[in-house]
């Protein structure tokens, strides 16, 4: 097989780390579409209809985004069943979604500090042995897909099409408020 002289191999792939919480996640770097300072939310609006509902606890609200209400997500309390969410150095990271789950498929997760580019090695896109991270919390929680260790920190590699399934199904659950 030629290969075009200007071909470079794909040696690492880019992500995106955020913090949520206490946890460190990685994201896909094509999946963050913009970072907003925090604001309360908004009631939830449904979002083709606009009409108020209540949905999950973990959807805390919803905001504005390009003339569309948008869910916003504390992957924190989806995670960690937790009843709230870290508001010190909150923003809101808005998130296209991966999957086809969702419509409109943009959502905004909640998280703290900045993002920040990473490099994920080709060879570390694999997930840890679970032996390689015995300590690990996350190690049953079937949202997240894989664990990374990055510069001897672990962090999480959320599954992005069960969260937006989940959100796609509170949504579509959700009751009239």
């Amino acid at each position: 097989m030629h290969k075009h002289p200007n071909t470079k191999q794909l040696d690492a792939l880019y992500c995106m780390q955020i913090r949520c919480g206490e946890r460190k996640l990685v994201l896909p770097r094509n999946a963050i579409v913009e970072l907003k300072p925090f604001a309360e939310p908004e009631p939830l609006q449904h979002p083709q209809s606009r009409r108020l509902i209540k949905a999950a606890p973990w959807i805390i609200g919803s905001v504005i985004h390009r003339n569309l209400p948008l869910p916003v997500i504390s992957l924190e309390m989806l995670l960690d069943a937790s009843s709230d969410y870290e508001r010190r150095r909150a923003r809101l990271c808005i998130m296209h979604g991966i999957s086809d789950a969702l419509n409109p498929p943009s959502y905004a997760i909640v998280c703290q500090g900045f993002p920040s580019l990473i490099e994920v090695p080709k060879n570390m896109a694999e997930p840890l042995a679970q032996e390689a991270a015995p300590a690990d919390p996350d190690a049953n929680n079937e949202l997240i897909a894989a664990q990374l260790q990055l510069g001897g920190f672990f962090s999480a590699v959320p599954d992005l099409d069960v969260i937006e399934s989940l959100i796609s199904e509170a949504l579509a659950n959700a009751k009239n408020d």
